[in-house]
């Protein structure tokens, strides 16, 4: 990890790592490497399952959208922690 603007920076992998594993921690900061990369990894898996969901609408019934609602589910708390320690280090209470 390199230092930057006082932050360390996360790699994509680690920036996952800590949104899952601090998945219901409102309390800390989470740097802007930590929000947008797990961000991104979020959006990325969504937009690959409404891919999904779009290319099988009359294969297998509900896989798409029962997987993409399922992830929606699991990573909304993730998200939210996310966002609030990302604002809190933003120094925004």
């Amino acid at each position: 990890m390199t230092q930057a603007a006082g932050h360390p920076t996360m790699s994509f992998g680690d920036a996952i790592l800590a949104g899952f594993r601090q998945y219901a921690e409102f309390a800390g900061r989470a740097g802007v490497a930590e929000f947008w990369w797990f961000m991104l990894f979020v959006i990325l898996v969504s937009s690959g399952l409404g891919a999904l969901n779009v290319a099988t609408p009359n294969g297998v019934i509900g896989v798409g959208s029962s997987l993409a609602s399922l992830w929606v589910i699991g990573t909304m708390i993730p998200t939210l922690a996310v966002g609030v320690r990302r604002l809190r280090d933003a120094g925004r209470r």
